[in-house]
């Protein structure tokens, strides 16, 4: 699948999309009944991720653990009272 690049042309001022190689050059847009058309690419926004700084990955993990330990051990006290009766 080729990918998709935006583009916008100035002698009509409309934005179109058209799939092409990387190396192909689009010289023209398809839609306009100028000859002497004049185009540019568009950047596509990204989308920027932002982590948090005050938690790291270990972080997140340790807590993971120490929170399923507490579980586990509250789920044995469980078991060890019904085992009792």
């Amino acid at each position: 699948m080729m990918p998709k690049y935006n583009y916008f042309c100035k002698v009509c001022s409309k934005k179109f999309v058209m799939r092409h190689s990387i190396t192909e050059k689009l010289k023209k847009h398809p839609d306009c009944a100028k000859e002497d058309c004049n185009i540019e690419r568009v950047p596509i926004s990204s989308r920027v991720i932002k982590k948090d700084k005050k938690k790291s990955d270990g972080d997140v993990v340790k807590k993971f653990i120490e929170d399923t330990k507490k579980e586990i051990a509250e789920e044995k006290k469980e078991l060890k009272k019904e085992f009792k009766q």
